[in-house]
């Protein structure tokens, strides 16, 4: 009698089938949670911005300047002049390492619309003046359907 060891080839090949298919569910997952991570990373960006650019102006409203002036400390500079506030914006969160999500670029820049179809837009939050507001345009999943695809814009008055 002879005496066999190791597996056969069909053992072999469903233990390879069953990685396989094990592998499969993993990747679509790991997609899943990175693109959530995503998401939740821009809409931290945003609403950052968004108080950074209220507590700045309310700052700013009170004529008075306090503290270190220049491009981290806007509304300290007691700057009410709007149209230089974008510049100012851009080059603070530039600094501060802010990046988007979804392409490692700066997170805020100066513009008055924010092209949500690519990833170069998509994390992005662009700044403009207009009649002594700031306008923050930026994209959202306002249809829950899990991509920043959707534009929408919030109006701060700055200094009043």
């Amino acid at each position: 009698m002879k005496n066999v060891k190791g597996f056969s080839l069909i053992e072999l090949l469903v233990v390879v089938a069953i990685i396989g298919v094990l592998a499969a569910a993993g990747v679509v997952g790991y997609q899943n949670y990175t693109d959530t991570a995503k998401l939740n990373v821009h809409d931290n960006n945003v609403g950052q911005v968004l108080r950074y650019i209220k507590n700045q102006s309310g700052i700013a409203a009170t004529g008075v300047a306090t503290g270190t002036c220049g491009s981290s400390n806007v509304g300290a500079c007691g700057e009410s002049d709007s149209a230089s506030i974008p510049g100012y914006l851009v080059t603070y969160f530039s600094d501060a390492g802010f990046k988007s999500p979804f392409d490692d670029g700066d997170v805020v820049q100066s513009g008055s619309s924010s092209t949500c179809t690519t990833d170069a837009g998509r994390g992005k939050v662009s700044l403009n003046e207009s009649s002594g507001d700031i306008e923050m345009y930026y994209c959202e999943d306002s249809d829950n359907d899990g991509d920043v695809d959707d534009a929408a814009s919030q109006t701060v008055d700055w200094a009043n």
